[in-house]
């Protein structure tokens, strides 16, 4: 799944979500995009962002890349979320593993070529 065709939902780790009804408190998640009559998957959460914005899904891949790394920076800096529980959620996007050369599989594991 390409950046541009991801939805990306996650609940902030301020104390102020951590005893939502959502019990996301801190956690993100990666899918698809929600097509008419399927499950909305982001529900629990209490943000999305990614696909959601068309100039998400019109942007080519430097531009999806450089989105991506922004979006990165504001859920680590801004909404407190661990930095590793971001990076093994989104190294399940190519794009994100081919950047600067990383070696890493779907799951997060590093290997050398």
């Amino acid at each position: 799944m390409k950046i541009q065709e991801t939805l990306i939902a996650w609940t902030p780790a301020f104390e102020a979500w951590r005893n939502s009804k959502a019990n996301t408190f801190g956690q993100i998640k990666i899918g698809p995009l929600i097509k008419e009559g399927n499950r909305d998957w982001t529900a629990g959460y209490v943000n999305t962002g990614g696909a959601a914005y068309t100039t998400w899904r019109k942007a080519n891949d430097k531009e999806a890349i450089f989105q991506l790394l922004l979006l990165f920076r504001t859920l680590v800096v801004q909404d407190k979320l661990d930095p590793m529980v971001v990076h093994h959620e989104f190294i399940k996007l190519p794009q994100y593993r081919e950047i600067d050369g990383m070696h890493t599989d779907e799951e997060g594991n590093f290997f050398y070529p």
